[in-house]
């Protein structure tokens, strides 16, 4: 078909290509599109993570869903990490794990052996602060180890990190510290980090809880040195502040007033109420006990601030500073006004904790629920895949033995047509050299026993020596031919290749069959030029010439000529060789014989006998030597016998 329309065929062919670019473009931009979606999701999960956690929740099983869609596994490993951190946040520690260990399963699935171990250690962690330490510090540790072992510095850093807070959870401070500090160690050189300030931040916070305050102001300076930075302002002031805190609980008032009004300053330039809150409650709470009024000044400042930014927590503390300072005027009823507000804002903002802890909860059973139905349904649908995967794999098996079953059968059944084939040319075969050859070796018995009892004179038995000749030659060709087709049936034909010249193998048989010639007055015609190389066994060569040959003369008239001919075939690299005779030719039926190689026993032109072995044999040669062999013949006007031979190797 490519052939006759080659046009169409490259139409098709174009019309497929431009189709399967079309196909990829739209399928990436429609992947663009989903993997923007995925990162706005992860945005709004942010921005919703302090405030509105059941909103953050909402959108993270917005952006699992369609992770699980476009089989996006990383991304949908990341937001059961995310949902994770949400219950972590607000206490549900147990459904936590429980997302940490999808969240674990599918970097496992996906060969991901770093996310797999940090994701392992928080899992660990979680486990301590269920109870568990044991199980929870031996999956730090073994994260621990493969990142040493791998020298990998970042994931090492938040591991140790891990480690010191499961010592916190135990409850050894010291030992925290120790493990902080190894992680601080890893910091050397990139020291200007939110990873690195959050550390400072723990040591000095873990030195404070050991009275260490000495301690813990050093490693507030030292993050106060490395947030220069302008986009460091935020957390450049609460180390000011922190370090102020750590001053005064070391009872050095004066140079923590000094921080306070450092960092209100600070934060006053900057725009940052949060942090001029925090430095008006240490200024208040650091202030001169005989200027009281000073004090409430600060914190009704702050408590201003507080109430315009909607910081509860911040509205509580200061509340709560009031109700001392006034408490140290004498001012009880004033104190006891600002104590209540203090608790009822701790205690709004309990119930608050509560109910989002009660929504994260929530939201996330809901989600678990949702993941449940959804696993349920695709194990439903794996197992009706399964069981029909199952019943083709089956009937495809039984459809392949009764494939291979019929297959043996036919093989079988050419098999027993082979060696029935094979059985009734060897009967035929020896029925005919049986009966031929015991003619010929009884004709030589006679002509011996006349030779012996007739008394015949020299003359006669002269003259019966040419008949004697005649017997024994043609005795000897059948046993000679009857000798190779037995060789070939038990051993195969075996080859044995070289270059050689053609026409000195025809000019050696024409003079061995010389005698036969001139009994029948033939002639030979060569077509063919002279030093004709060709490729093959020279042996099969020189028996199919003998025999073609040598049947053109038996089934010849006499005085006609027989013709060898050679045309060489350049395509096919090799020669189409011919010997035609002038004789009785071969009838339909005979040929037919000669194609399906069975064997009759046909007489020449004066009554030479043929066997037909001498034919089978040179096809069986022919066709060893990659050539092929035919006839073309009509009776009374001769045969014309045509074999192909190779050229060259």
């Amino acid at each position: 078909m490519i052939r006759r329309y080659p046009h169409l065929f490259i139409v098709m062919s174009l019309l497929l290509v431009t189709g399967c670019k079309g196909y990829k473009k739209s399928k990436d931009r429609y992947f663009a599109s989903e993997n923007r979606c995925i990162e706005l999701y992860r945005k709004k999960i942010s921005l919703y993570w302090n405030n509105k956690p059941d909103s953050a929740i909402f959108y993270a099983e917005k952006g699992l869903n369609l992770a699980k869609k476009i089989k996006d596994r990383s991304s949908e490993a990341h937001f059961q990490i995310q949902i994770a951190g949400i219950n972590e946040q607000y206490g549900n520690l147990k459904t936590a794990v429980d997302y940490q260990n999808h969240a674990l399963l599918l970097f496992q699935v996906l060969g991901d052996s770093v996310s797999s171990l940090n994701v392992s250690s928080s899992i660990g962690l979680n486990k301590a602060k269920l109870g568990n330490l044991n199980q929870g510090r031996d999956l730090i540790q073994n994260s621990i180890r493969y990142f040493e072992r791998h020298k990998d510095t970042l994931n090492l850093l938040g591991t140790y990190v891990r480690m010191g807070e499961w010592e916190e959870v135990k409850g050894d401070t010291p030992q925290a510290i120790s493990w902080y500090q190894k992680a601080e160690s890893l910091q050397s050189g990139n020291g200007s980090s939110d990873e690195f300030f959050l550390l400072i931040d723990k040591i000095a916070q873990l030195h404070s809880k050991l009275k260490q305050h000495q301690q813990a102001t050093l490693y507030y300076q030292k993050g106060i040195d490395k947030s220069t930075f302008k986009t460091f302002t935020k957390k450049n002031i609460q180390f000011i502040n922190h370090a102020a805190n750590a001053m005064a609980a070391d009872g050095k008032h004066e140079k923590a007033v000094v921080y306070h009004q450092w960092a209100l300053k600070k934060a006053t330039e900057a725009g940052l109420a949060e942090q001029q809150v925090y430095a008006l409650i240490g200024l208040a709470a650091n202030g001169d006990d005989k200027k009281t009024d000073l004090s409430i000044g600060h914190l009704k400042n702050a408590l201003s601030i507080a109430h315009k930014i909607g910081h509860k927590q911040l509205s509580a503390e200061i509340y709560k500073g009031l109700s001392t300072v006034y408490r140290q005027q004498a001012k009880y009823k004033e104190a006891l006004n600002m104590l209540e507000m203090h608790y009822k804002i701790i205690d709004s903002l309990k119930n608050a904790n509560i109910t989002h802890k009660i929504n994260v909860l929530q939201s996330s059973y809901e989600l678990s629920k949702t993941k449940l139905r959804v696993e349920q349904l695709e194990l439903a649908e794996q197992e009706k895949i399964y069981q029909r995967n199952s019943l083709i794999l089956i009937t495809v098996a039984v459809l392949l033995v009764l494939v291979a079953f019929l297959l043996y059968l036919i093989s079988i059944h050419k098999l027993n047509k082979k060696l029935k084939a094979s059985n009734l040319l060897k009967d035929k075969l020896f029925s005919i050299i049986g009966h031929d050859l015991r003619n010929h070796v009884g004709g030589i018995a006679g002509l011996l026993a006349i030779m012996e009892n007739e008394g015949l004179s020299s003359q006669e038995q002269v003259e019966m020596i040419p008949e004697l000749r005649k017997q024994a030659d043609a005795s000897f060709d059948i046993l000679t031919q009857l000798l190779q087709w037995g060789q070939s049936q038990i051993k195969g034909i075996q080859i044995e290749a070289t270059e050689f010249s053609a026409d000195q193998i025809i000019a050696k048989n024409t003079k061995a069959l010389d005698k036969m010639l001139k009994d029948k007055s033939l002639s030979i015609v060569e077509n063919y030029p002279k030093n004709l190389k060709v490729f093959g066994d020279v042996n099969h060569f020189d028996f199919i010439i003998r025999n073609l040959l040598s049947n053109a003369i038996k089934f010849s008239y006499p005085g006609k000529d027989i013709e060898i001919t050679a045309i060489e075939q350049k395509e096919n690299s090799e020669f189409i060789f011919s010997v035609k005779d002038y004789g009785k030719g071969i009838s339909k039926h005979q040929q037919e014989q000669f194609i399906s190689t069975e064997l009759e026993v046909s007489f020449g032109t004066k009554g030479e006998k043929g066997t037909g072995i001498g034919l089978t044999l040179s096809k069986e040669f022919v066709r060893a030597n990659r050539g092929k062999m035919w006839l073309e013949s009509k009776e009374e006007t001769g045969a014309t016998f045509y074999f192909s031979w190779p050229a060259r190797i």
